[in-house]
């Protein structure tokens, strides 16, 4: 349960996304959804949380090992790994649970039948129900950004093996997706062609925490701490603190709200993510400039009135 956005900006990428995530015996409002993916990527994936988190590892370890001797890697090169990674990891879940409750593995199901014997019918039907089974429990996406000549691109991937590059500058994945594409789609209609090939950094990364936070207020299921990453010209992604995300969050909520300046909020939430901004100045500086700060503090503490 969760919501990731990309953006691409002027030279640069943006991307966003809670940081609640569930295993199979709770949820939790602590992880973090964002990771750098070898040196110049970003990998965020929707789904259980421990999956993700394996196919992450196995993925960033292969990448390292491949630019040592390869050298230049593209974004694509870390798409096709990363979808090489989660369909073997599915097939192996679909391998054990074949095992641990019908008795066979995953190639004596595909060619129906085990040390030369065809499989009975039952066995099959049985098959077919555990394998729907881990096709719905183990269900993820990832998304992966970064520049790519010249520009910020997106590559999705999923266990249902659709996946590739996404040709539209944005893209949301989770639960809370529809509320942010809601967002980002006519934040994206509002501008002409060569608006959206340039969209300024500054105006970019309020568009996207606005669309983040709009999932968190409204879908059930969507919750936790922002998480923001930055890839800049230089393709090295910025990754802010959790302080420094978390009030990068309430001063655009704040500006949604109309508590905020748009100049005041644009400068600032740019000054915390690209530029180690310093989250307690900045935030007395959002108190003193905040319209009514005592409503607008009783909103972000959870109160409706």
């Amino acid at each position: 349960m969760t919501v990731i956005n990309m953006l691409g900006l002027k030279e640069a990428g943006i991307v966003a996304a809670d940081e609640q995530a569930s295993t199979d015996l709770r949820k939790t409002n602590v992880s973090q959804k964002l990771h750098k993916l070898g040196k110049s990527f970003v990998y965020g994936g929707s789904g259980p949380i421990n999956m993700l988190g394996r196919v992450y590892k196995l993925s960033n370890n292969n990448i390292k090992e491949l630019m040592e001797t390869k050298g230049d890697f593209s974004l694509n090169d870390a798409y096709n790994i990363v979808n090489q990674e989660i369909i073997n990891y599915k097939n192996q879940q679909k391998n054990n649970v074949l095992l641990a409750s019908v008795g066979i593995n995953l190639e004596n199901f595909l060619t129906s039948q085990i040390n030369g014997v065809a499989l009975g019918e039952d066995t099959k039907k049985a098959g077919i129900n555990f394998l729907n089974q881990v096709d719905e429990k183990f269900a993820m996406t990832v998304l992966l950004g970064g520049m790519e000549n010249g520009k910020f691109g997106i590559y999705s991937s999923n266990t249902s093996g659709i996946g590739g590059e996404n040709i539209m500058n944005y893209s949301s994945i989770g639960s809370g997706a529809d509320e942010s594409d809601k967002i980002l789609s006519s934040y994206i209609a509002s501008l002409s062609r060569d608006q959206r090939e340039r969209i300024e950094p500054k105006e970019g990364i309020v568009k996207i925490i606005e669309a983040t936070n709009a999932s968190k207020n409204i879908n059930q299921g969507v919750g936790g701490s922002l998480g923001i990453a930055y890839v800049p010209k230089n393709d090295v992604p910025i990754i802010p603190s959790d302080n420094q995300c978390i009030l990068a969050g309430e001063l655009v909520e704040g500006l949604t709200r109309n508590f905020l300046d748009k100049v005041f909020v644009y400068d600032k939430v740019f000054e915390l993510v690209t530029q180690d901004g310093d989250f307690i100045k900045i935030k007395k500086e959002m108190q003193n400039t905040s319209k009514n700060w005592d409503e607008f503090d009783r909103i972000l503490r959870g109160y409706k009135g």
